[in-house]
């Protein structure tokens, strides 16, 4: 049942820790940087239309508009519409929110959205982000690129409730990861908390992940700790190179026996990758050849054959492609059961 409710409050605080209180009314308010904004936010990083909250009374709840930078709840990416309760930390550029509800949310039980932690702890698919604030933007595109791919990125400053001890809650934070990623820069390098935050995973027995942004040289302090790590390369965050970063956590959780994987799925996988790959390459070659021998006899103004000759193999190009991309999904599907 719903409970009668008394208007739910939005409190933004800016970086220079200027705050501001917004009563929220019934319906739907658009926040960002734009005049025609209904909540205005003009601090950097925000998005002319960065994202909605909708009241109704009983329910609130927040969905980010393909804002680029993107939106955080607790830390998490928000990718659809999220239910917002009493004291959740929103993140908005690098505007930080709170919800001040007075009790007045009502909040159906929400369903799980991911597989049940695996036996050992429930820390199997939490990625703890290590990385310097001047990299922030990179470090939640990061954040927001794991997430959609299944990981609970932990991002330092985020994660961090109210009142905490930082140095407590970062130590809990690596703690109860799976893996430290640390975001390379030549700001990350030289920080000595980032060093502090290795040196903490190392204490713990958690891997560690260098993802290299920028190709920069270690302090002597850091190369050692990372002496016999295999580093990512993740430049421009890259969709293909990210994809190798996904790879990589998931190599050190089988490493530690952490995943189950299905190996009838991994094979057929493997298959469809390799036929894709054999069969889009086949295309692309057929398809050029095809394409120059058209060219060459004239080009496809008055003659339709010309057409369907180059027509077919791009065809088969795309549908290799297509094949050899269901391969890749079998495949991760397979490697991560279990996680």
């Amino acid at each position: 049942m719903d409970i009668p409710s008394t208007t739910p409050r939005l409190v933004v605080l800016a970086p220079d820790g200027t705050e501001t209180i917004v009563d929220l009314r019934p319906g739907a308010q658009v926040l960002g940087r734009a005049d025609d904004a209904d909540i205005q936010i003009q601090i950097d990083d925000v998005a002319d239309r960065h994202a909605e909250l909708t009241w109704d009374g009983a329910h609130l709840l927040l969905r980010d508009l393909k804002s680029g930078i993107g939106t955080t709840v607790n830390g998490r990416a928000v990718l659809d519409w999220v239910d917002l309760r009493d004291g959740d930390d929103i993140r908005i550029g690098l505007a930080r929110g709170r919800i001040e509800s007075s009790g007045s949310i009502s909040h159906p039980t929400p369903a799980p959205t991911t597989s049940p932690p695996a036996a050992g702890g429930g820390r199997s698919r939490r990625v703890f982000i290590s990385h310097a604030s001047e990299d922030k933007r990179s470090a939640r595109a990061l954040a927001t690129w794991l997430e959609r791919r299944g990981w609970d990125a932990w991002l330092d400053e985020a994660d961090i409730k109210g009142g905490s001890a930082w140095a407590a809650s970062i130590q809990s934070g690596i703690k109860e990861s799976a893996v430290v990623v640390l975001l390379v820069s030549s700001n990350s390098v030289a920080k000595e908390w980032v060093l502090d935050e290795i040196t903490a995973a190392r204490n713990l027995r958690v891997p560690i992940i260098p993802a290299v942004q920028e190709d920069v040289r270690y302090p002597e302090d850091l190369q050692f700790l990372l002496q016999r790590t295999q580093s990512v390369d993740i430049t421009g965050l890259d969709p293909a190179k990210l994809a190798r970063l996904d790879s990589a956590i998931i190599d050190v959780l089988e490493r530690q026996g952490r995943t189950n994987p299905d190996r009838v799925k991994l094979r057929i996988g493997q298959v469809l990758e390799v036929l894709g790959g054999i069969t889009a390459i086949a295309g692309f070659v057929w398809f050029i050849i095809a394409g120059f021998g058209a060219v060459t006899n004239g080009g496809f103004g008055q003659d339709l054959p010309d057409f369907e000759t180059v027509l077919i193999p791009f065809l088969v190009f795309m549908g290799g492609g297509l094949v050899g991309a269901i391969g890749a999904a079998l495949v991760r599907s397979a490697r991560s059961r279990g996680i």
